[in-house]
């Protein structure tokens, strides 16, 4: 269904296709494959990792270690740099 949505829009002639997600990995292999097979080149496909659920997953992963709860902060500080660093908006 989609599919036929984006071919009546002529998404293969759009001069850039921008996908925003949470960084799931079968979202962005599905979404590109789906694309690629609209006729929309992968060189025009720009991927936009979404901060708020990056952020969260951040937090996620600090509640895994046992660290105290000061280098839990620590690391989640550091980890949210680093995501600022890499340009996740």
């Amino acid at each position: 269904m989609r599919g036929n949505y984006l071919k009546q829009l002529r998404i293969c002639e759009a001069e850039e296709v921008i996908i925003a997600a949470d960084g799931q990995r079968w979202q962005w292999a599905r979404l590109v494959k789906l694309l690629e097979d609209l006729g929309v080149e992968t060189a025009r496909i720009t991927q936009v990792l979404d901060k708020c659920h990056a952020v969260s997953k951040v937090y996620e992963l600090a509640e895994l270690p046992r660290w105290t709860q000061a280098r839990r902060v620590r690391w989640q500080l550091k980890a949210r740099k680093l995501l600022e660093d890499l340009g996740v908006e």
